[in-house]
């Protein structure tokens, strides 16, 4: 997956004569606190809702504006969406600009369009249950945790990690595609892995919806 697969034109660009009474109507139609700037299709910048509230005036042009986020932060069209999601998150970015060779601007990327295809490669869509491991560094092997998997008659939709400051572990999320995971929980414990939580219907992902919060939060995700 590509950034070219995800730009959206459902959020306008800005162009430096709009003014910015004009950049804050937008901002609140569309929810987002930036909007990228073009002029003859090159690529000039962002502009954020600070940067028009911190000035003397927001009915002077958008090309009067201080602009306070680098007009750096854009990706090139072929970047992978791994590159998308750093970028967002580091500078907790609500768009991003796509642009090509010639720094022509294609469109943007919005966190909406983020979350939606995280949530396909996530398997989140799916149905399935979903198990999280603790595992410390030297002891994660994704091949032998695909074999347990597989030896329950089950398939892993999705594995991703996390880890702890505190702790030398990772936390493991994999999303299976089997809802009973009492046979699938009780192999894991058999080879020693510490079964940190389990959702596997609707009731339980409920039940345990608060004590997930706890986990990222303590994650810091």
């Amino acid at each position: 997956m590509i950034a070219q697969e995800l730009i959206s034109d459902r959020i306008p660009n800005l162009r430096t004569s709009d003014v910015g009474e004009k950049v804050m109507d937008w901002m609140d139609e569309f929810k987002v606190r930036q909007l990228p700037i073009v002029n003859n299709r090159q690529y000039l910048g962002m502009i954020t809702e600070d940067d028009v509230l911190e000035a003397e005036s927001a009915e002077q042009p958008v090309g009067n504006y201080r602009l306070t986020l680098p007009n750096t932060l854009y990706v090139h069209f072929k970047q992978h969406i791994y590159d998308v999601v750093k970028m967002m998150a580091a500078w907790h970015l609500d768009i991003l600009p796509v642009v090509d060779d010639e720094m022509n601007y294609l469109g943007l990327i919005s966190h909406q369009d983020v979350i939606q295809h995280m949530a396909t490669v996530l398997g989140a869509t799916e149905p399935g249950g979903i198990i999280i491991l603790e595992i410390p560094h030297n002891s994660y092997s994704l091949s032998e945790i695909a074999r347990i998997v597989e030896s329950n008659d089950a398939k892993a939709l999705s594995v991703y990690l996390t880890s702890s400051p505190d702790a030398p572990a990772y936390f493991v999320t994999i999303k299976v595609n089997i809802s009973e995971l009492t046979r699938l929980v009780n192999t894991f414990e058999r080879f020693q892995y510490k079964i940190v939580m389990s959702f596997f219907d609707k009731s339980q992902l409920d039940d345990t919806q608060d004590r997930y919060n706890l986990l990222l939060r303590y994650l810091d995700l």
